[in-house]
């Protein structure tokens, strides 16, 4: 999964998640939008690549490949080998791979996108650590709180990690930092005798440190630091750190039993009405939209068996749909009929299959394949496909042939400028029925955004167009001259593109007549202009 795969799955996540927790926000124990989160930051961060068939995006590509589906079957097609179809992987790895990376306009862009992406992660980081070091200098100013009931409530909530309550006059609120060595934070102007306002307070607080808040918002940071150009992240961030005020305060609340949800919302406001600016790096007693949060105090109940299986089949439901990728095909290379090859062998054709590697892009394929094949029996194996005339004239009707040919040899060999050959005469036997022969030559200029399923596509269908261009043409009406040109020409236009170059050379041969393209016609020229030149020589 690369880059771009995951910020796009994840915005779509977080649409979904959004809209449910719009719908259902006081319904669900608020745990578990946290862990819808979770689930996205992971998606973010890790570009791991589980695929289920379940997926939204199992189903989005059966339907995508239903509508697109390209298939050419021509009864039979003669084509001729190139003339050399040995490998030599240290050429192929020395000859291409540098230039194919910073060749091209395609490769110009990407890098002015590297480019603002980095700057826009490098100011985010900056802003975000400045104001996590600058706010960690004033708080280690704090001093600690010696007073009673502190330390008899340090003595009743002990956990592995040390915590500490300090007071600051730097903060009017109290809030959390540390994430190994938490810290309570206690305001300057603290009422140490409302000992039911510090109760609440220090429960929130800890429910802050015992939940790891504070790790997990700075995971967040990252996320939002490193995919800032994706509008739905920030809005995740936004949510996430509501959430997971939401959530403390829910567990504040079972903790202290529903009887003192009043009591406990009306602390939320006393911490409004002392209000400071909020620091989104640190777990604070504060305005976190207050209304929401009331609201949702007032509203918490007693968390019934049907609603904690509802919060399960949803977090199980979204995980599944959302964040996993589309469920891969099971491809078999099915053996070549009368081409002779051991099981064995299919084996080791049938790795070159990577997971996804029809989504991949040539450059990609390419230099996977190089490190695949870079061994004695690989190499072995592959040039004596390269020799195999059988299996290069099934290459455009058998699906294995297809795969080793026009993907595997001709991306190994010289794949910016391979080209095949071939002759279609006419359905009928009338004198008038044309026979075409052509050379199509085909140039990659751009292996890098071009995939292997998009090149495997094109290959095919010009091959397939071409292949039926007098083939299919009632022979009552035989093609003239001017007809074949126009009718190659949009065929060309149709196939090529910024990412791949067609040319094609022909001759037509009709009621006895030759016509020559005018490709072919100068390449005749110049073998006719070399044949003189060795003439004159040799005398």
């Amino acid at each position: 999964m690369n880059f771009i795969e995951m910020t796009l799955s994840a915005s779509v996540m977080i649409m979904v998640i959004t809209v449910i927790r719009t719908v259902w926000m006081n319904k669900l124990p608020k745990k578990v939008f946290l862990i819808l989160w979770l689930i996205v930051l992971i998606r973010l961060l890790i570009p791991i690549n589980i695929s289920s068939p379940l997926s939204i995006y199992t189903i989005f590509s059966s339907t995508r490949e239903t509508a697109e589906q390209y298939i050419f079957q021509p009864e039979s097609i003669n084509s001729k080998a190139e003339s050399n179809n040995s490998i030599d992987i240290s050429k192929v790895q020395t000859a291409y791979y540098p230039s194919e990376l910073i060749a091209g306009t395609e490769t110009g862009k990407m890098n002015v996108l590297l480019i603002i992406w980095g700057m826009g992660l490098l100011i985010l980081s900056i802003y975000f650590c400045v104001n996590y070091f600058r706010s960690k200098r004033e708080f280690a100013m704090s001093l600690p709180v010696k007073q009673p009931i502190i330390e008899q409530w340090l003595k009743d909530h002990r956990i592995r990690r040390k915590v500490e309550v300090r007071q600051s006059g730097q903060t009017n609120v109290p809030l959390t930092y540390g994430i190994y060595h938490p810290v309570i934070l206690m305001p300057g102007k603290t009422d140490w005798e409302n000992k039911e306002r510090l109760k609440y307070v220090l429960m929130h607080e800890f429910t802050h440190i015992c939940s790891f808040d504070n790790g997990l918002k700075l995971l967040f940071v990252v996320a939002l630091c490193i995919h800032w150009f994706n509008p739905l992240v920030w809005v995740m961030f936004l949510l996430f750190n509501r959430d997971i005020e939401l959530a403390c305060d829910e567990a504040v609340v079972r903790k202290f039993g529903e009887g003192n949800k009043s009591s406990y919302a009306l602390t939320l406001i006393g911490m409004e009405e002392e209000k400071s600016s909020e620091n989104l790096l640190f777990s604070n007693f504060n305005k976190n939209c207050i209304e929401e949060r009331i609201t949702a105090i007032m509203k918490i109940k007693k968390l019934s068996k049907l609603a904690i299986c509802a919060a399960a089949v949803l977090v199980i439901g979204i995980t599944t749909v959302f964040a996993t990728s589309a469920a891969e095909k099971d491809v078999k290379l099915i053996p070549i009929p009368e081409i002779n090859y051991t099981k064995a062998e299919y084996n080791m054709l049938e790795a070159l299959q990577y997971k996804g590697y029809q989504e991949m892009s040539l450059i990609e394929y390419r230099m996977k394949l190089i490190q695949t094949v870079d061994k004695k029996e690989y190499m072995e194996l592959i040039n004596r496909i390269g020799r195999d005339e059988k299996i290069k004239n099934v290459r455009f009707t058998n699906e294995t042939a297809d795969f080793l040919i026009n993907i595997v040899t001709a991306l190994l060999n010289d794949w910016n400028g391979f080209r095949i050959n071939s002759t279609v005469d006419g359905n009928s036997d009338s004198d008038s029925s044309g026979i075409l022969e052509y050379t199509i030559g085909c140039k990659v200029t751009d292996g890098i955004s071009l995939t292997v399923k998009e090149y495997n596509k094109s290959l095919n269908g010009i091959v397939g167009d071409m292949s039926n261009l007098v083939k299919n043409n009632d022979s009552s009406k035989p093609y003239n001259w001017e007809a074949i040109v126009t009718a190659i020409d949009d065929i060309k236009k149709k196939w090529s593109d910024k990412a791949i170059q067609y040319d094609i050379t022909y001759s037509y041969q009709l009621d006895g007549k030759l016509y020559l393209s005018i490709e072919q016609v100068r390449e005749k020229e110049k073998e006719a202009a070399v044949q003189a030149e060795a003439e004159r020589i040799a005398k």
